[in-house]
């Protein structure tokens, strides 16, 4: 496989996990390839992570931007997107792992997820100790 190209925004990997306590929090994390592709200058992609269709505002968002400001074909692996989301209910939650356009308001780059590699996306239920 040679990575999924994306020319407006889309899911990646849709996940169901089960969680199991009130109190835990996700701990989710992308490991695989990013590339960055176009035939003009200052494109931008972004991957993210939502949880039943809306970002993890507890801490913050979990989530990547590449920024290209030549014209190239920019291979850049292999990469780690991960983040632990507090106050998630108990129960079933929809993990998403998505890519599209930066926040940041450059136009969409050609963004490729994976590369004649593997990628791994991992969920993981953990306690919700925050710090003082």
């Amino acid at each position: 496989m040679y990575g999924i190209k994306c020319v407006k925004p889309m899911s990646l990997q849709t996940v169901t996990y089960k969680k199991k306590y009130r109190k835990s929090a996700l701990k989710v994390s992308w490991t695989g390839d990013l590339r960055g592709s176009g035939y003009e200058a200052k494109k931008c992609n972004r991957w993210w992570f939502t949880f039943n269709d809306h970002e993890c505002t507890n801490p913050n968002k979990i989530d990547a931007q590449f920024y290209s400001s030549i014209s190239q074909n920019l291979h850049v692996g292999p990469r780690v997107v991960q983040g632990i989301c507090h106050g998630l209910p108990k129960g079933n939650i929809k993990v998403d792992f998505r890519i599209g356009k930066c926040m940041t308001g450059q136009a969409l780059g050609n963004g490729y997820t994976g590369w004649a590699s593997t990628s791994m996306l991992l969920i993981e239920e953990v306690n919700a100790i925050k710090g003082n």
